[in-house]
């Protein structure tokens, strides 16, 4: 089984405040490389969020674009049906 995608780990058992976070990404050839970041939790609880944040754009987005095919209608004509923000 290969590795996570993401993984978290805490580096310092005795205090639960700093992490190390792996992303295992492919590079132009294919390859698995992995980008790590060592955060404090408060960066990390920051990353996080922001991530949600850009998550829930992406939803609103999306959801709007799917509306969109499966109704026929524009942006406009859903926003003024107040189907979409």
């Amino acid at each position: 089984m290969s590795p996570p995608k993401i993984q978290v780990e805490i580096t310092d058992l005795a205090e639960f405040h700093c992490f190390k976070v792996t992303f295992r990404a492919k590079d132009d050839d294919g390859d698995t490389v992995p980008i790590v970041l060592m955060l404090h939790a408060t960066d990390l609880v920051d990353l996080i969020h922001r991530s949600s944040l850009a998550l829930c754009e992406w939803q609103r987005q999306t959801t709007g674009l799917l509306l969109s095919q499966i109704t026929g209608l524009t942006s406009c004509e859903l926003r003024a049906k107040g189907l979409i923000p």
